[in-house]
């Protein structure tokens, strides 16, 4: 797991990093004392970081600022946000509108640390740890049967007469066989309808972004030649979905 923690007090974030690994051995974090640098990087990163840990009081960007712009990069929509700062309960309601998961309040302690984010902790490792995990769906291609993996297909397209399953980079064709027979066959509860010729596997979307009007497109974790979009009269109930799975990734 890969977490970042931004903090302009040295000491601080010394106390802060020693915590984390004490209490998630699994978690490994990199220090920023300045937001516009740590935004530089989060922008330039190929593999996703897991959490955020923002102090509050930062030079040139404060907290707030730096988690409002994290908020706006593709995939990172609902990363936890962790912010650090000394400030009292009382003056925390605004980290909501940033869909901060927690806060920690300085000085910073062992007990007050798991208190407030070990079971977030916990919940990061066993989504990795479920990440990891492979199920195999048989697929019935022509005359043969192939193994395609779960973890791997994003979607599914209508063309003609045809269904088309996109897993990664491939696509694999179900002929003569409707929508509803190849998401049968794939039976994903996430893998839904989101247009009329697409469905979309929402356990493989990283963020979801408005095309053009009425149109949304999911963006994918990896290259594909599955250009998927998702419909207006569809959009309401995959956005509902979206949030669950994101949700119960972090349960």
């Amino acid at each position: 797991m890969k977490g970042l923690i931004i903090e302009d007090e040295k000491a601080d974030a010394e106390d802060l990093h020693d915590l984390l690994r004490h209490l998630q051995p699994a978690l490994s974090c990199r220090v920023f004392e300045d937001g516009e640098i740590a935004l530089r990087y989060i922008k330039r990163q190929q593999e996703k970081i897991d959490i955020f840990f923002i102090d509050r009081k930062l030079p040139q960007m404060d907290g707030f600022t730096l988690a409002s712009k994290i908020r706006e990069i593709p995939g990172y929509t609902l990363t936890p946000i962790v912010f650090v700062t000394g400030y009292s309960m009382g003056q925390l309601d605004a980290f909501h509108e940033y869909h901060c998961y927690s806060y920690l309040v300085k000085p910073l302690t062992k007990e007050s640390v798991e208190r407030s984010i070990g079971s977030l902790l916990q919940n990061l490792d066993q989504q990795q740890a479920r990440r990891k995990m492979k199920r195999v769906i048989p697929l019935t291609i022509g005359d043969e049967l192939k193994f395609v993996d779960a973890g791997a297909i994003l979607g599914v397209e209508v063309l003609g007469r045809n269904c088309y399953v996109y897993a990664g980079k491939r696509s694999y064709p179900l002929l003569y066989k409707n929508m509803e027979t190849a998401l049968k066959e794939i039976g994903e509860p996430y893998c839904v309808r989101c247009h009329r010729s697409y469905a979309v596997n929402l356990k493989n979307v990283i963020d979801i972004q408005k095309l053009r009007r009425n149109i949304w497109s999911p963006v994918f974790p990896v290259e594909t030649i599955f250009h998927c979009e998702i419909s207006k009269s569809y959009y309401p109930r995959i956005m509902e979905l979206y949030k669950e799975v994101l949700t119960n990734d972090l349960l």
